[in-house]
């Protein structure tokens, strides 16, 4: 074979990592916004199924934004909130201590109607979740949390939490609020009209929003056993969950299918 021949068979490879170059480069002088717009322009009520929406949203705001993990939850009255999706494990893990203590910067961002930046857990206005602070510490890679509630038509229907590993709260605060706004309108159009909406939302019968429904059942049998009310009986099964080291979801799973009496 002559250098001649040796150097036409490399120009087609050359080129290739030319083309490859280039679109990298057109993808970087793309905004963030506008990234994640491209990553999800094939997502939405069309889709094969609509219960992995969510889960995709939180994957692709990942991808474009300088976090670690995110999940996505809606609120369904009170301080009960439904996880339908998450980037990972960890981000599912983070949102079951929340909800298992009943206090954290989703529940605080939902109430203000307005995003929570939590550089560091251990430090400033972390202060103000203790218990959730030193549980996240403990189960958790996660330093930095940040929260966006998705406000669509005005009222919070949920929120999107962001974790992070490293501290710090450096983030370009408008692109993440387009990005909600953009994961909110999605979720719309693919049927979430509102917490307290009579229309069927399919992502609500997956796995984790199912066992989370587990805690209400486990509630109401709370309720029946203590003569309690609503409020009172989630204090006790979440004080429960705390003193033994457990998830709430774990929990109301064991009351429900008859494994443990109710506290």
């Amino acid at each position: 074979m002559t250098d001649r021949d040796h150097t036409a068979r490399k120009a087609p490879a050359a080129g290739a990592a030319s083309a490859a170059a280039s679109a990298a480069a057109a993808d970087q002088d793309m905004s963030v916004v506008a990234r994640f717009e491209a990553s999800t322009a094939h997502l939405g009520p069309a889709g094969d199924d609509v219960r992995a929406l969510p889960g995709a949203l939180c994957q692709a705001a990942v991808a474009v934004l300088p976090v670690d993990s995110t999940a996505i939850s809606v609120y369904v009255g009170g301080d009960v909130a439904l996880p339908i999706g998450a980037s990972d494990s960890g981000a599912a893990r983070a949102e079951q201590l929340q909800f298992s203590l009943g206090q954290g910067p989703c529940f605080h961002s939902y109430d203000i109607k307005s995003h929570v930046l939590i550089g560091d857990i251990d430090e400033g206005d972390a202060s103000l979740w203790p218990l959730y602070a030193k549980e996240l510490t403990r189960a958790t890679p996660y330093r930095g949390v940040f929260v966006f509630p998705l406000m669509p038509l005005g009222l919070p229907l949920g929120s999107i939490s962001l974790y992070r590993r490293a501290t710090g709260t450096s983030m370009a605060l408008e692109d993440v609020k387009a990005i909600a706004g953009r994961i909110a309108t999605l979720l719309i159009d693919a049927g979430l009209c509102g917490a307290m909406s009579d229309v069927e939302q399919p992502w609500l019968d997956g796995p984790s929003a199912r066992r989370r429904q587990q805690v209400s059942i486990a509630q109401g049998i709370t309720m029946e056993m203590n003569g309690a009310t609503a409020g009172d009986a989630l204090a006790l099964l979440r004080a429960h969950a705390y003193t033994t080291g457990r998830l709430l979801d774990d929990v109301a799973d064991d009351i429900v299918h008859g494994h443990a009496p109710p506290p």
